[in-house]
C-alpha cells in the first residue's frame, strides 16, 4: 500500500556505483508504480567531507558524486545526506572549525552537483555523538550551504537521543522536506 520510498545506497541493499544495477533497480520500481522519493547517500567513517586532509575529503566528494549521479538515476527527489563523518571524535576547537568549513566547501559543491541532476539536496541531522551530531552544527552548516539552504531531513530518532525533538522540529521547520521517524 505505499508508493514512496527511500533508496539505501548501502553495498548490501544497492550499489550505487553500479550503473547497470541501478538502471535496472530504476525500471523495476517504475514497473512497481512506487516513487524513489529519496536516496540516502554512503555514510561509512571513510567518507568524511570534515577531513582536514585535502585527499580525503576529494575521495570522499568523489564518492558523493557518484551517490548523487546514482539519485539522478532512480529519478529520487530528494538526495538524503549525513554531512558529518560516522565516527565519534571532539576535535580541538581551532580543527572543529576547520573542519565545519571543510564540510561546506564540500556541501556547495554537492548542491551544485544535486541542482545540475534535478536531485535536492536534503540534509539529515545526525546521532550527536558523532562530529557535526548537534542541533547547532546542522543549522550553522544549513546557513551556510549557497547559494540557497538546503532541505532537511529530520531523524526523530537522533534528535531524541540528543534531547531535542520539539526544539529541533522548531528550528528546522521552514526547512523540513521529510521525516525517518523511528521508535527509540
Amino acid at each position: 500500500g505505499f508508493n514512496l520510498i527511500e533508496v539505501c545506497s548501502s553495498y548490501g541493499h544497492l550499489d550505487y556505483r553500479a550503473k547497470q544495477d541501478l538502471q535496472a533497480a530504476a525500471k523495476q520500481i517504475e514497473d512497481l508504480g512506487i516513487e524513489p522519493y529519496s536516496f540516502h547517500a554512503p555514510f561509512r567513517e571513510e567518507i568524511d567531507i570534515t577531513s582536514p586532509d585535502l585527499g580525503q575529503r576529494r575521495r570522499s566528494e568523489y564518492e558523493i558524486f557518484m551517490a548523487v549521479e546514482a539519485a539522478a538515476i532512480l529519478k529520487a527527489k530528494y538526495f538524503v545526506f549525513h554531512p558529518g563523518p560516522e565516527k565519534a571524535f571532539a576535535p580541538p576547537l581551532h580543527e572543529r572549525l576547520q573542519r565545519m568549513n571543510n564540510a561546506v566547501e564540500v556541501l556547495n559543491n554537492v548542491y551544485r552537483k544535486c541542482a545540475e541532476l534535478d536531485v535536492e539536496l536534503a540534509l539529515e541531522n545526525m546521532l550527536p555523538h558523532l562530529f557535526c551530531g548537534s542541533t547547532k552544527d546542522i543549522l550553522w552548516l544549513i546557513g551556510s550551504v549557497e547559494p540557497l539552504e538546503p532541505a532537511i531531513c529530520l531523524d526523530t530518532g537522533h534528535a531524541y537521543l540528543a534531547g531535542g525533538v520539539t526544539s529541533m522540529i522548531h528550528k528546522v521547520s521552514t526547512k523540513l522536506q521529510m521525516i525517518h521517524v523511528n521508535d527509540n
